[in-house]
């Protein structure tokens, strides 16, 4: 299980905005039975299908997209429309999320209750998140369980990248390279590498925003000096030196 999260988070699947559906089609227990009693009309005009889709589908009635998903709960595979498919992927994302990083319901939702007293207003999942995971990665920190802390760094990452924030999310993606290059990661292999889908964030960044390698290494030497000093005083290999190790595989 751990190893199959693991190689799912930082391997081959790169294109991650938001990864819900990846999450849910990884995490399904493998002896849990997907019921398939898929209702076979639209979820918007009612009309009957000829066939029932197997992805995403537009009505040939009246031309809206239709989804299919599973359901967490009851792991029942269903019909859905746009705005039914956001609400389930956001289901699975809480779910997972919450397991992999011993997070409470209880803890979510006082979470949830106290950011909606600060915005006078119901606040956005990645709100919720954001504030979780940050206090999360204090906690993990002071314990020096820098494996873990490296897993939120990326997923706070993730919800920059999510949001179209992507300079932002270079910052912690920066720290996930320097983490990596100093054995902080779960890799069989010990050798110091950085995570594939980390560099493809980095390059595809780099190429939409016009930033060159030179610019890079400015901005990652900027960002990392600083925390190095403070956070990582113990690490094996110095920022410039850190640098090196992937910087071949800088597009």
């Amino acid at each position: 299980m751990l190893r199959k999260l693991i190689s799912y988070i930082f391997g081959k699947n790169n294109k991650v905005k938001f990864r819900a559906t990846e999450i849910r089609d990884q995490f399904t227990p493998v002896n849990t039975p997907i019921e398939n009693n898929i209702d076979a009309k639209c979820p918007y005009c009612r009309h009957e299908l000829e066939k029932i889709p197997q992805r995403k589908t537009k009505c040939p009635f009246c031309k809206q997209f239709m989804y299919i998903r599973t359901l967490p709960k009851t792991r029942e595979r269903v019909l859905v429309s746009e705005q039914r498919k956001k609400e389930i992927d956001e289901e699975w994302y809480l779910s997972e999320m919450m397991e992999r990083y011993s997070i409470s319901k209880e803890e979510y939702e006082a979470t949830k209750s106290r950011l909606a007293e600060k915005f006078k207003c119901q606040p956005r999942n990645n709100d919720i998140w954001w504030t979780l995971f940050n206090r999360k990665r204090i906690v993990e920190i002071s314990k020096e369980h820098m494996g873990y802390y490296r897993m939120i760094t990326y997923e706070m990452a993730q919800l920059l990248i999510s949001e179209g924030r992507d300079k932002a999310a270079l910052r912690f993606l920066f720290e996930v390279c320097y983490l990596d290059c100093n054995d902080y990661h779960y890799f069989e292999d010990k050798s110091r590498i950085v995570a594939p889908a980390i560099l493809s964030d980095i390059n595809r960044i780099a190429k939409e925003n016009h930033i060159t390698k030179d610019q890079l290494k400015e901005k990652y030497f900027k960002e990392i000096t600083g925390i190095a000093r403070d956070i990582y005083p113990y690490t094996k290999y110095p920022v410039d030196k850190s640098f090196t190790i992937f910087e071949d595989q800088l597009t």
